[in-house]
């Protein structure tokens, strides 16, 4: 395996096994690749960086690349990228995978850049990997990793050896780097890869392609419902307790305990949601014949 020698420019890592061919292109030719990644881990920002581009980048809960954009590079090598929604985005989310899939299959490709953000705990960096990779998993001789904000690397030497060593089965590369690298440097470091591989047509079936997205909508989809049902239930326990302190100063003492029952006590600080909802119904019916 090897790796750059200075922490100051971007770092390649290379495992061992990786051959590399040039390949030869026909004249005027650009290699293509596609970005892929999460939310927030910097795609937008490489694109800006080594295509001078102004593309709007960031967002820090939602995607904001919602349309494809192919741009050449002006710095360094050249070769096309194509940037793609967050594949983990919450607007609009079928409509982000339908982008996706369409910057993947729309013209042969070269090699897809999974930008990844540093993190210090390894496994989170390998975790989100396999995640966005789903989508391509087919294809790991075409992936090439990136790994974003490298400036928060405290032993960037040290640590680009241990996370290449983790990540190497499951694609042909890493390049760490800071949006602070010169943009020559970085477009540099990933035209390595690109010059090294062919153009491939990617044959992705819909079927397969939209479920993987739809596991990860549903359990997003869950996870919210969840949390709504939780904030709703809240506020039933809320009203339930200032109910039962409002009936009392209008039940007399004897009906209001008959009304809940000789385990009042054990109902209102142990009971299930369900319990305290359905009681909380009838109070308030009651309080309504009381008020008619």
């Amino acid at each position: 395996m090897q790796t750059s020698t200075q922490v100051s420019i971007p770092l390649v890592y290379k495992p061992q096994r990786n051959t590399q061919i040039v390949i030869r292109r026909a004249p005027g030719e650009k290699p293509l690749a596609v970005l892929m990644g999460q939310i927030g881990v910097g795609k937008t920002t490489l694109l800006n960086l080594i295509c001078g581009t102004n593309r709007e980048a960031g967002a820090a809960r939602d995607s904001m690349t919602r349309h494809l954009f192919l741009s050449s590079t002006n710095s360094g090598a050249s070769f096309e990228l194509f940037d793609t929604p967050g594949v983990n985005s919450r607007i609009k989310t079928y409509d982000h995978i339908f982008l996706l899939k369409e910057a993947l299959t729309a013209r042969p490709v070269n090699t897809i850049f999974i930008v990844l953000k540093y993190d210090s705990r390894f496994d989170n960096i390998l975790d989100n990997l396999l995640k966005v990779q789903e989508a391509v998993y087919n294809y790991e001789s075409k992936i090439v990793v990136m790994i974003s904000h490298w400036e928060q690397s405290r032993n960037p030497e040290q640590e680009s050896q241990e996370i290449g060593q983790l990540l190497e089965d499951f694609c042909v590369g890493i390049v760490f780097y800071s949006e602070r690298n010169d943009a020559n440097q970085v477009s540099n470091c990933m035209f390595e890869f690109l010059n090294t591989m062919e153009k491939t047509a990617l044959k992705i079936e819909n079927e397969e392609f939209f479920l993987n997205f739809n596991v990860y909508e549903i359990k997003t989809e869950m996870k919210r419902s969840y949390m709504d049902f939780t904030k709703e239930m809240q506020k039933i326990n809320k009203a339930f307790d200032e109910l039962i302190k409002n009936t009392k100063n209008i039940l007399p003492k004897d009906e209001f305990d008959d009304f809940l029952g000789k385990n009042q006590s054990d109902i209102g600080k142990n009971s299930t949601c369900s319990t305290k909802s359905y009681i909380l119904f009838d109070i308030v019916e009651l309080k309504y014949d009381i008020v008619k």
